[in-house]
């Protein structure tokens, strides 16, 4: 487990990840010195500064208002007045208007949603994206390796056979781990985790994606699909990883 790589969110919900987000610079070049990018979910902001940088005007969101000023110390003063911080929940509290942004992150915030949300939360994004804009998107899969021995994927690629586009991925997921830590039979590497997963999701189910079916959806909604994928993501908090624990989408809204 890489702590270096993430701590407890400032919210009390989740982790605050450090590293960028893959693909960011999809984000970040689809700045074009007019609209702002927006970071949704940004945490303590890595990706936000990383925007900022790049010269961008950036909108950051998380459940509640974040406070980046500490993490934004070594900008100067322009940068800091580039930054825009509000608080925002897909799908129903994103105050933003139609075609509001140039480019959108979101960055690990699918797999905190509901079934039913899922479907609103797309079309949220594409409301306020730009024609032209792109919209970079992660979250967890049902693939992730540390819960392989548990044989939830199966069930969710089964049920994505019979209903493509009906979103069943929920799952009760510190059961599942602590499933898992079982099945490993290595308490002084699991129980760690575990505690530490339970204290930062406490009583959360997670939806668990499979990018096959993500993709669908979000084509389903306008989006056009140009990187659908599953791949690394040594930053989750679990104790074992693999290439296809992450889903990642970069898309564009048509012009």
């Amino acid at each position: 487990m890489s702590e270096s790589l993430y701590e407890r969110n400032q919210l009390g919900v989740g982790f605050t990840f450090h590293n960028p987000a893959i693909y960011l610079d999809r984000w970040l070049n689809s700045w074009k010195g007019d609209k702002p990018l927006l970071d949704l979910g940004g945490g303590h902001g890595t990706n936000t500064h990383a925007a900022l940088i790049h010269g961008a005007k950036v909108v950051a969101t998380d459940l509640e208002r974040p406070d980046l000023s500490e993490w934004l110390t070594d900008l100067p003063a322009v940068q800091h007045e580039a930054v825009t911080c509000m608080a925002a929940t897909l799908p129903d509290q994103i105050p933003f208007e139609d075609n509001a942004f140039c480019g959108i992150l979101c960055s690990e915030v699918f797999h905190f949603l509901a079934n039913e949300a899922v479907v609103p939360s797309i079309a949220e994004l594409y409301r306020i994206l730009e024609p032209g804009g792109t919209l970079l998107l992660t979250c967890c899969s049902c693939d992730v390796e540390v819960l392989k021995s548990t044989g939830f994927s199966e069930q969710i690629r089964e049920d994505f056979r019979k209903s493509p586009f009906k979103v069943a991925c929920q799952r009760d997921f510190l059961s599942l781990l602590a499933q898992a830590a079982k099945d490993a039979n290595c308490p002084e590497v699991t129980d760690p985790v575990l505690a530490a997963n339970r204290i930062s999701i406490p009583g959360r189910d997670f939806c668990f994606f499979i990018s096959e079916q993500l993709g669908e959806l979000m084509k389903k909604a306008g989006f056009a699909i140009e990187i659908c994928e599953q791949g690394k993501a040594p930053h989750y908090p679990v104790w074992r990883h693999g290439d296809q624990d992450q889903v990642r989408i970069v898309a564009r809204k048509p012009e």
